[in-house]
């Protein structure tokens, strides 16, 4: 019970500072004839404004609006600790949904979702071609951020984040059966999650993660307000030799990382049932 009572004094305390406010508007709304009636009996009564307004502002008129205020910062503020607040993700006070395309909102478990970026789509990559790096897709954020995908010069996938400082971070994976498969569609998954105190990155293919990297500190992004990606291709085109080789069927992203029941639900309920392929 103590324990219980520490971990929720806060919103405790904003509930009763609340009671108040709440049972005046109560009233008010359920006897508002009286009210009015009185005030013009009174009025007549003693003749003049002041009783009026003396009868209808009681109690004292600072009193309903300041205990609203108390009762609605304490519950935010135990929403903020708590990190239960959607936008309050791990120590994190601004994080913001993302956009996305054709994709369902997957459901939120906020004390394991974290600010970063999330993105899954369904797409076919070439085999690489020349010995320079070819590009797939970017985003920016408003303060010049970076997630970019392509295919390095040595021929390996690579999900590389930069942050505001121009500082980049990149996981790789190979190309073939044992990384990013070639010539065939696949469903990828590429995330960044920052907490406060570390950065976590990864990559899965098909519903497994592949690849996964831990950076002991937090990478800015900024404000994280990814702004619509640039694609090396046409998404819309569905030839690839028309298309730099690369078909697109689907993309969605959100402006954080997913949690492992979230992302297993989107895995099982949207694109197993759509496109028809075992995932893992």
């Amino acid at each position: 019970m103590r324990s219980w009572l520490l971990q929720y004094w806060k919103l405790l305390a904003g509930a009763v500072a609340l009671i108040w406010p709440a049972k005046d508007a109560i009233l008010s709304i359920l006897d508002w004839r009286g009210r009015y009636d009185a005030a013009i009996q009174t009025y007549h009564d003693l003749g003049g404004w002041p009783a009026v307004i003396g009868l209808i502002l009681s109690p004292p008129p600072w009193f309903p609006m300041l205990a609203a205020l108390v009762g609605v910062g304490m519950i935010l503020w135990h929403f903020k600790i708590r990190g239960i607040m959607a936008q309050t993700l791990n120590q994190d006070k601004d994080a913001k949904n993302g956009s996305t395309n054709a994709l369902p909102r997957p459901e939120s478990i906020v004390k394991e979702n974290l600010p970063g970026l999330s993105l899954h789509t369904v797409l076919r990559l070439p085999a690489p071609s020349g010995s320079s790096r070819f590009p797939i897709m970017d985003w920016k954020t408003n303060r010049n951020a970076v997630a970019a995908f392509y295919i390095s010069a040595s021929n390996r996938f690579t999900f590389a984040v930069t942050d505001t400082y121009g500082e980049t971070y990149s996981l790789e994976l190979p190309l073939g059966t044992d990384g990013i498969p070639i010539n065939r569609r696949f469903y990828l998954m590429a995330e960044i999650g920052i907490s406060g105190r570390s950065t976590e990155i990864r990559i899965g293919v098909d519903g497994k993660v592949l690849a996964e990297r831990t950076l002991p500190f937090s990478v800015d992004l900024g404000d994280r307000q990814w702004r619509r990606p640039h694609f090396n291709f046409d998404p819309l085109k569905r030839d690839p030799s028309m298309n730099n080789g690369i078909v697109m069927d689907e993309i969605g992203y959100w402006s954080f990382s997913l949690t492992e029941r979230s992302w297993a639900e989107l895995k099982r309920d949207y694109y197993q049932k759509k496109f028809d392929f075992q995932i893992a």
